[in-house]
């Protein structure tokens, strides 16, 4: 008996499935477009419902980095820049003060001493001829500079409500806003006879995308000098550079 190779072995590509018609070819095109248009669909459920969670987590953190600050009422228990941060260094223009944490350097006036209390975590400079401090309350000669940094989130407004209502009894303030190393800040002049006390504040916030802080700045003398301490203060700001 002849047997037809050709047709034997076409029919067993049919039977094991063989080469595909032009009819499987389009039904199995159709099913695949099936397929991925359901997996299309179904990764647009899930995927739609997770852009809009991260949009609403980022538009949350964005209004929270340009809204949200810090209340006055927790001023007080706020984290403040340490005395380690505060690195002293001796260079061809003088004594330099360098806070690479807090972005924030400073010169040391000629002949102007520094101190680093025990009791804080703020810089004091005194002139050569200072005797007394106003943590004391009494500054017999010369002037004090302080310098301190707080973790605190806040802006010039709240800053200056904030020393209006603390300071009501200090009699009449002075408040001008002010520019240092380009920053925008406010400067408040206040005075308590008293006590023969003079002092001049500069309060900088900067808000930062990790940890806004403030930054203050201030120099004490009694009333007599207070002129003259003023004018060292100006010389003092023109040397600071808050990065």
């Amino acid at each position: 008996m002849k047997i037809d190779l050709k047709k034997f072995f076409s029919q067993k590509k049919l039977f094991y499935g063989g080469e595909p018609t032009e009819e499987s070819r389009a039904k199995e095109s159709t099913g695949e477009f099936r397929a991925k248009l359901g997996k299309v669909r179904t990764n647009k459920k899930i995927l739609v419902p997770l852009a809009i969670f991260f949009l609403s987590v980022a538009g949350g953190f964005f209004y929270y980095w340009l809204f949200y600050e810090t209340p006055p009422e927790k001023w007080e228990e706020a984290g403040y820049s340490q005395q380690e941060d505060y690195i002293l260094k001796e260079t061809a223009e003088g004594k330099i003060i360098d806070n690479r944490k807090a972005g924030l350097k400073f010169k040391v006036p000629d002949g102007w001493r520094l101190e680093r209390p025990s009791y804080s975590d703020y810089l004091v400079l005194y002139s050569p001829e200072a005797k007394g401090s106003a943590k004391e309350g009494k500054i017999e000669k010369g002037c004090e500079i302080i310098v301190e940094i707080m973790d605190i989130k806040t802006s010039v407004e709240a800053i200056e409500k904030r020393l209006r209502y603390l300071h009501q009894e200090w009699g009449p303030e002075e408040y001008e806003l002010l520019e240092v190393s380009g920053k925008k800040g406010l400067k408040n002049i206040a005075a308590i006879p008293s006590l023969n006390l003079t002092g001049i504040g500069v309060h900088i916030p900067i808000r930062k995308i990790l940890g806004s802080q403030l930054y203050y700045l201030s120099v004490s003398a009694n009333l007599e000098e207070k002129d003259f301490c003023g004018q060292a203060f100006d010389g003092f700001l023109e040397g600071v550079e808050i990065k």
